[in-house]
């Protein structure tokens, strides 16, 4: 495992897959040059790995948390048709 993975997964305190990370790269890049873009590297801490790691673990989390929502969201929705399919007609 290379050393910013070492990092997100310090920061994550859980384990990821390898897709996960990979897909948390890109958003967390692009995350990373907004906040420099707006307030800047604050004497090039933000260019520093463990921030990096930091916005990559961000991403993670909040996909996992994403795609959890949706998930309950879409069983909610199943349980309210079954109800309904199940009450007696008035």
């Amino acid at each position: 495992m290379n050393s910013l993975k070492c990092l997100v997964a310090e920061y994550t305190q859980y384990i990821f897959t390898n897709e996960e990370y990979i897909n948390a790269i890109k958003p967390a890049r692009n995350k990373l040059e907004r906040i420099i873009d707006r307030y800047g590297d604050e004497n090039g801490e933000r260019r520093k790995p463990f921030y990096f790691a930091q916005l990559i673990s961000e991403q993670i989390t909040s996909e996992r948390m994403t795609n959890y929502c949706i998930v309950k969201s879409m069983l909610n929705m199943e349980k309210e048709c079954v109800a309904k399919a199940n009450a007696p007609s008035i």
